[in-house]
């Protein structure tokens, strides 16, 4: 059995208790099923230190930090530095050699049926073209933005298409380069958003429209997808701020199906929607991890 990380909120069963299923969830989740083997990439300007993605970040979350952490040691363990030079990656991001056929050729030969790319991690860094940031690939900042594959996350969903698989789309609700979930104005100890929504609510809606329109960038201009896989379980709103949670993409037309921290959609009249709280009511459609060394980690 394989350990639990601590990065990982386990649901239960009583998070998948649902309605009766419509007709197109169920289709969708038994196609899933059927897809059986799939490749799970998460990439970003974190291979530059080799360190699992984003958690180094977090206080309360030292796991993420060894000692033998070259980066972490460099800085001389200190967090105020390791943070300004995690959030500076963007800088010194250029993967040249980046190829997304090749990965999806290889993928291909591995037997599997479809991959799930990390188009934004806790961090914030947009592997994506969005007009919400700065902090992204294609923007001065990072040195791979004037390269036509900049736009990342479309190229990787691009290729694995062209080789018939099935595309899920990774986001993270959790922000920690955005104002609106770490705020600069308060202590941010662990993962969490650092400020009480009750009492900033205003602070709290210009997040929730800022995800919310990250996500209709990515479900807009990113080309046919299957699956929308949202991390960060404990991003939600207290009682007092929760609403319906619906997002209209107007001129959309999407069907797909949100695993397992999932938003599912459902197409309409010229939009979709996106239904909150997310939690998908599926028995059987799981994730086996299979654990690399992270020196064996591409660095471009």
């Amino acid at each position: 059995m394989a350990k639990e990380r601590p990065d990982i909120i386990q649901g239960s069963e009583a998070d998948g208790a649902a309605e009766e299923r419509p007709r197109w969830l169920a289709d969708r989740l038994q196609w899933f099923q059927g897809l059986k083997f799939g490749l799970f990439l998460h990439w970003g300007p974190y291979c530059q230190w080799g360190c699992i993605e984003s958690w180094p970040l977090v206080e309360a979350d030292t796991w993420a930090r060894p000692d033998d952490l070259r980066a972490w040691v460099e800085r001389e363990r200190d967090l105020a530095r390791s943070r300004r030079d995690y959030f500076a990656l963007n800088t010194t991001f250029n993967p040249t050699q980046f190829d997304a056929a090749e990965w999806a050729k290889a993928a291909e030969y591995a037997g599997m049926k479809y991959v799930c790319f990390t188009t934004k991690h806790h961090d914030g860094f947009c592997m994506f073209d969005t007009k919400t940031t700065d902090y992204r690939v294609p923007h001065p900042d990072c040195p791979f933005h004037a390269d036509p594959r900049a736009n990342i996350a479309k190229g990787v969903f691009d290729a694995f298409r062209a080789r018939d698989f099935g595309v899920s789309c990774y986001f993270s609700k959790s922000d920690w380069h955005s104002p609106y979930y770490w705020s600069p104005d308060f202590p941010n100890p662990d993962r969490n958003v650092n400020y009480d929504p009750t009492q900033h609510p205003d602070l709290w809606e210009q997040f929730v429209r800022f995800v919310h329109a990250q996500i209709e960038e990515l479900m807009t201009a990113s080309g046919p997808i299957d699956a929308l896989w949202l991390d960060g379980g404990q991003v939600r709103p207290p009682a007092p701020l929760a609403r319906p949670g619906v997002v209209p993409l107007r001129g959309s037309d999407i069907h797909l199906l949100g695993a397992p921290n999932p938003l599912p959609w459902r197409s309409g009249d010229g939009h979709a929607e996106v239904t909150l709280p997310e939690q998908l009511p599926c028995e059987h459609a799981w994730v086996l991890r299979f654990p690399h060394s992270r020196a064996d980690s591409p660095q471009h």
